[in-house]
């Protein structure tokens, strides 16, 4: 039981520290979600719909930063993600609703082809203790559990955009971020 509360709490703080970091890192970035969904749109935009956008997304609000962040955690509490800037108007939510059959059905394939490949492999090697697959196997097992940068570089070179969003200068302020193509 001492453990299980061990864990519990551990959980607990990793969330807070993850909910906390995603609060602040675009607090900290330059530009607001208000400029990137202009810079998205490139229409003709009236000063009434940039103000009912700032209203939605809070910028400029004259709260406090914990006040802010209070608020955050109760929305994150009662399941209100808010609203998506990457597909304007759609809410965080149902964008999650959207993908998460297709993630759920990747993992569940992924997971099922790794145990049924992994059990297989390791009976054949345990039936055949000492030859050649047994000194490969956790060689090839060490190898694959570290592949995760190599395939990081490689989607880079191949021409992917950035994962870091790029400045454009058409903003007002000139740091409106765009996705660079």
């Amino acid at each position: 039981m001492r453990v299980l509360g061990r864990r519990i709490v551990f959980y607990v703080i990793t969330a807070l520290a993850a909910i906390t970091v995603d609060f602040f890192i675009p607090r900290m970035m330059p530009g607001n979600p208000v400029e990137a969904i202009l810079a998205r749109l490139q229409g003709q935009i009236t000063a009434g719909t940039i103000q009912s956008l700032e209203t939605q997304f809070g910028v400029g609000t004259r709260q406090s930063v914990m006040s802010q962040y209070l608020h955050y955690l109760n929305n994150i509490l009662h399941g209100n993600f808010g609203i998506s800037t990457g597909y304007y108007p759609s809410t965080v939510a149902s964008v999650i609703k959207g993908a998460l059959p297709w993630t759920l059905a990747l993992v569940g394939t992924a997971t099922v082809i790794s145990f049924v490949l992994g059990t297989v492999l390791g009976a054949v090697v345990a039936w055949r203790r000492g030859s050649w697959m047994d000194n490969l196997l956790p060689a090839m097992t060490f190898s694959s559990s570290r592949s995760w940068p190599w395939s990081c570089s490689g989607s880079s070179l191949a021409g992917s955009p950035p994962a870091v969003p790029t400045t454009s200068s058409t903003s007002p302020r000139g740091t409106c971020p765009t996705r660079a193509t």
